[in-house]
């Protein structure tokens, strides 16, 4: 048994006891980049003492390529597959809205003597059949008499608004409830209506409840639900309320749910 030392090209090795060495190593060799199985044994004298090593060294250069290849090709599966399944809970999430959409629609058609000057109770019945699988209560607040409840605006733009806010409700709300509606705000001068989404859902973290308004974001949340969609729709919304000439702001606490809330002129038909 003998203990000694030997040195190759990036390796510092002790040698405690007689035995056969194996390892990989990689250079530059007569400008050319190798890979190289190194195998070194201890030479010893009759007296046990080291008197030197001897070696040898097999090129698998193309085993080391074969392999990083497969490492890539297994890293771009992996990859291929995880956005494949994004893009598959992508469209079934687009696709079922609609579906929902045409539900509601159906329901809609039975009620005798439909007129279309509610708005709130289109989108009400539109969203019913996704609530009711799902479990949870949806309710919706007119907060002002027939009369008053129908203002000169973009019908449009109003429905695409709240259309994407109970649409967010929805996805992030697993149990609970979710509410909107809306009530006139009044000041000396002006007077407008404040539309709102109230969920028990998820919740956003304090410190994303702006960026969520911009494009392309979302709340960065640890939730499957999260990467549903391309983070335009809240985006979509906040520019709507602001062509309108009205704000929209979110109210949230983690674990607890969210409120959003949105203003517009409010000026009678």
């Amino acid at each position: 048994m003998f203990e000694g030392f030997f040195h190759s090209p990036g390796n510092h090795f002790v040698l405690k006891e007689m035995k056969q060495m194996q390892f990989d190593e990689y250079g530059n060799v007569k400008g050319k980049f190798l890979f190289l199985d190194v195998h070194k044994t201890p030479l010893v004298n009759d007296e046990g003492k080291l008197i030197g090593v001897v070696g040898s060294a097999r090129d698998i250069t193309e085993r080391k390529r074969v392999e990083q290849e497969l490492i890539a090709a297994k890293e771009r599966a992996e990859e291929s597959d995880r956005l494949k399944s994004a893009f598959l809970a992508n469209m079934s999430h687009e696709i079922r809205t609609p579906m929902n959409g045409i539900l509601g629609f159906a329901q809609l058609l039975k009620e005798p003597d439909l007129t279309g000057k509610e708005q709130i109770e289109f989108i009400y019945s539109f969203f019913m059949p996704e609530v009711e699988r799902k479990g949870i209560q949806f309710s919706f607040k007119n907060r002002l008499p027939s009369k008053e409840s129908i203002i000169k605006t973009d019908r449009e733009k109003i429905y695409a608004i709240l259309t994407n806010l109970v649409k967010n409700a929805i996805k992030y709300t697993k149990k609970g409830l979710i509410e909107f509606g809306y009530e006139i705000v009044k000041t000396k001068h002006t007077a407008s209506l404040r539309f709102f989404v109230k969920d028990t859902g998820i919740g956003i973290p304090k410190n994303r409840h702006e960026a969520i308004f911009e494009r392309f974001i979302q709340a960065d949340i640890d939730d499957k639900y999260a990467y549903e969609g391309a983070g335009l729709g809240l985006s979509i919304a906040k520019a709507y309320v602001e062509m309108l000439g009205g704000k929209i702001w979110v109210e949230s606490e983690e674990a607890k749910g969210s409120t959003f809330y949105f203003t517009i002129p409010y000026n009678v038909e």
